[in-house]
């Protein structure tokens, strides 16, 4: 078959259009079209129970083939697509790719002739170089990796690597990567047909690898063996230090864990970003605060008003406090997809190589998200070296640790002078404070209204039980979320997934994809996104440095006059 000329749309799509109902139709015209041809899967995150197992079955194979027939069945099934990257294949040809991001995105790559408008509905058309649907991207990955281990430098074989590399980090390494895909050593042992005791061995340093293993393996943990020839910083993981802190059960336990090894691989990456590049992060860390013999609202509020000084902020709200602690005080802050059973909202870890890491639950709302920033912050300044998983409903008893991060959140974010001079300047111009006040007060702060009315009330401002009474007369988030827009107050948006990593971290994945030092699908895997994404983060990012040259960063601003 010959060559045919490739374009690519991203449809437009109605707010209450069924996102599976519009891929159906052009499934459908398809399999009229082309009754031969196949489906081939390449990624999928769906909530269906045949989406599911779809997404099984990659996990262990790669790539699964689908019928029409098939298809349409995991479309219609009750649930919802978040994530596809799926190609129609016929006379072993790839015409036709369907790309769908976060559930409301969709983009149609196609070669020949574009489906006719009544199939593909309203649409856009968009830059073809935006998508990585080219030959020189299609060359088998196995092969890829079997270069990377063979690659010769001089007269020496690059095989001889696997010689001279540090076993016992290489052991971790492969460790991680197994426990982070779901594999148990078993599985992993019969990935390159070895007894359980030799992957136990491998994994503890004590036996060297074959180059063929090292490939298979790899393969099976969905990473590029560059990951695990290249020298990256070693560091105490946190799986060993937030078994001394979690004390749920095995299910929780299992449920969360994913995430912990998402969020260590995550600082690790930006450790070895800082590493490759000589750009440590900067670190402005105040000492410890020692809260022994403090009464804890004092203590609370005092630790507060303190980092707000620090930190230049006054009694003014924060606008953008995950900036502030990135930028000016050099945490780590992620924000990641967690499991919604487990109820978790902040992972607080540090150790002397991350430092202060925090991981934020990326489905909540905004304001649970500035909440836990702060919440998170308090770990740190008061308990530094005691790891914190949090969750919603923890406690029937909250510990005193958490208390005071409660206390500090609320000092921090609603600082007792400002927050007073605010609600009696609405007082005296209208001479009463209404449900209005509130909702305009809440969104002022960057917190729900829920935080606020429980601070007002707590500084008898207003009535004790005034949330209760609020909320009983049927005030919920929804419920302030539609009363805030109609006061043409805009909802906070939620992370998009340009938010999901630190700015500086992005910043540093791009010069070093630039740069050379790291390839493109090791550049998504940093990012956390598909390649699709990668490709859109990285033409952003390129156009926000654009302008600043090299020479043009390291002039010393000082000097001029």
């Amino acid at each position: 078959m010959k060559t045919l000329e490739k374009w690519a749309v991203t449809l437009s799509l109605n707010p209450r259009e069924i996102l599976e109902n519009r891929i159906c139709v052009i499934v459908n015209y398809l399999s009229k079209c082309y009754p031969n041809g196949y489906w081939k899967l390449l990624e999928m995150d769906a909530t269906g129970s045949l989406g599911n197992q779809l997404t099984h079955s990659l996990n262990k194979s790669q790539i699964v083939t689908l019928s029409f027939l098939e298809l349409l069945r995991v479309l219609k099934e009750e649930g919802q697509v978040i994530d596809l990257d799926i190609s129609f294949i016929y006379r072993e040809q790839e015409l036709i790719k369907i790309l769908v991001q976060d559930g409301v995105s969709v983009d149609i790559l196609g070669r020949g002739e574009i489906l006719p408008i009544k199939i593909l509905g309203d649409y856009q058309k968009v830059d073809i170089n935006l998508f990585l649907w080219n030959e020189k991207n299609t060359q088998d990955e196995l092969t890829k990796d079997a270069v990377i281990i063979r690659k010769s430098q001089g007269n020496t074989m690059a095989t001889n690597v696997l010689e001279k590399i540090d076993l016992r980090q290489l052991g971790e390494q492969l460790q991680q990567a197994r426990k982070q895909r779901g594999m148990t050593q078993a599985e992993a042992a019969k990935v390159i047909d070895v007894a359980y005791t030799t992957l136990v061995a491998i994994e503890k340093g004590e036996r060297r690898l074959k180059s063929s293993e090292l490939i298979k393996l790899a393969r099976a943990y969905g990473r590029a063996v560059s990951e695990f020839v290249q020298s990256t910083p070693v560091a105490e993981p946190f799986d060993i230090q937030f078994r001394t802190a979690y004390r749920r059960s095995e299910e929780d336990e299992a449920l969360i864990k994913p995430t912990i090894l998402e969020f260590e691989q995550l600082c690790r990456n930006y450790l070895e970003l800082e590493k490759m590049l000589d750009a440590p992060l900067s670190k402005n860390y105040p000492q410890e605060y020692n809260v022994e013999e403090m009464l804890l609202e004092s203590a609370a509020e005092s630790i507060a008003n303190a980092e707000r000084q620090r930190l230049g902020l006054g009694d003014r709200p924060i606008l953008r406090l995950r900036g502030i602690l990135e930028q000016e005080v050099g945490l780590r802050i992620f924000y990641l997809k967690m499991p919604s059973k487990s109820k978790c909202s902040v992972i607080y870890s540090y150790n002397q190589q991350f430092g202060g890491c925090l991981a934020i639950n990326a489905d909540h709302p905004k304001e649970r998200q500035i909440w836990s920033l702060a919440d998170g912050y308090l770990h740190f300044l008061a308990h530094r070296r005691k790891p914190v998983i949090d969750y919603d409903e923890q406690y029937q008893r909250m510990p005193e640790s958490e208390r005071l991060a409660e206390a500090f959140s609320k000092y921090f974010l609603m600082p007792t002078s400002s927050l007073r001079r605010q609600f009696y300047d609405i007082y005296r111009a209208h001479d009463k404070f209404t449900l209005t006040n509130l909702l305009t007060l809440a969104y002022y702060y960057g917190v729900s209204v829920q935080a606020l009315s429980y601070r007002l009330q707590e500084m008898e401002l207003i009535p004790s039980g005034t949330w209760g009474r609020l909320r009983d007369r049927g005030l919920n988030v929804k419920n302030v979320k539609n009363e805030q827009q109609k006061l043409g107050l805009k909802e906070i948006p939620r992370s998009r997934y340009r938010d999901l990593t630190p700015i500086h971290y992005q910043h540093l994945a791009i010069e070093a994809f630039d740069q050379g030092l790291i390839t493109e699908g090791k550049f998504a895997k940093f990012l956390g996104v598909n390649r699709l994404k990668a490709r859109r983060m990285a033409e952003d990012l390129r156009k926000e440095l654009s302008g600043m040259s090299e020479e043009n960063m390291k002039i010393d601003l000082l000097q001029w006059t």
